[in-house]
């Protein structure tokens, strides 16, 4: 990517970072998140100036395995 002068990195993040609050047995999950976040922004500032791309998109709503598991523990 820095050769060619262009590309793109796209991480996924969740929104239990900024919009849910931590709940008990997840705080591992949302503190890596959380890191996610902040790392694809300070290498995205790295990497803009050689036409690299670097974004984290935060998922609020989604159906996962994780999903199930909050709903058996009934926490969500």
């Amino acid at each position: 990517m820095i050769k060619k002068k262009k590309g793109a990195i796209v991480n996924i993040g969740s929104g239990s970072t900024v919009v849910l609050p931590s709940y008990p047995l997840v705080t591992l999950y949302a503190a890596t998140k959380a890191y996610l976040a902040m790392f694809s922004r300070c290498i995205s500032l790295k990497y803009q100036h050689q036409g690299i791309d670097i974004q984290c998109q935060v998922l609020c709503c989604l159906s996962s395995s994780l999903s199930v598991w909050w709903r058996l523990w009934d926490i969500a």
